[in-house]
């Protein structure tokens, strides 16, 4: 699990430096390490949508959630359809991903963040800075939520604002 968990880090140092072929190699070595690593799984699906692999990253996704579902990979695999033109198939997800946030808030976990995103992409971008705003009140103050903060603020036509929290998340180094 360790050895996966390293090449699992490599692989999204990879990502972030945009070398999405490198990445794909070091989530594939974390997933023979570990079959079961389901982030490597969601991390390889992201890799192969950047390489154009669609079919093969939405198996991967599919995968990913079949594993572990979390809401993070139910947006992502929504985009992914959307961004085929399988709406409908992209509205299942973002369905998902609402049941998931409201099932892990009644245990006790906050998945804000996640639904903040897809609520400034696809929702409602004013309730997204509200989820966003309590985060940043409540001292949830990453890089993560100042990034999604600016962005939903961009989108609630509140751009000059948004900017600040854009500064402060690649101040942060988003």
């Amino acid at each position: 699990a360790e050895k996966a968990d390293a090449l699992h880090r490599l692989g999204e140092l990879a990502w972030e430096r945009g070398e999405a072929a490198e990445a794909l190699a070091q989530f594939d070595a974390a997933l023979r390490t570990d079959p079961g690593h389901h982030a490597s799984s969601a991390g390889r699906a992201r890799a192969l949508v950047a390489l154009e692999r669609t079919d093969e990253a939405l198996s991967a996704y599919q995968s990913a959630l079949e594993k572990l579902p979390r809401p993070e990979y139910a947006l992502e695999l929504g985009e992914l359809y959307a961004s085929l033109g399988l709406d409908g198939d992209a509205r299942t997800q973002y369905a998902r991903l609402r049941e998931m946030v409201a099932a892990a808030k009644r245990a006790g976990v906050d998945e804000s963040l996640v639904l903040a995103r897809f609520e400034a992409d696809h929702g409602d971008p004013d309730a997204a800075v509200e989820l966003l705003r309590a985060q940043w009140r409540g001292q949830h103050r990453s890089a993560a939520v100042a990034d999604a903060l600016g962005w939903a603020l961009h989108r609630a036509g509140k751009s000059e604002e948004g900017l600040e929290y854009a500064r402060r998340a690649a101040d942060a180094g988003v």
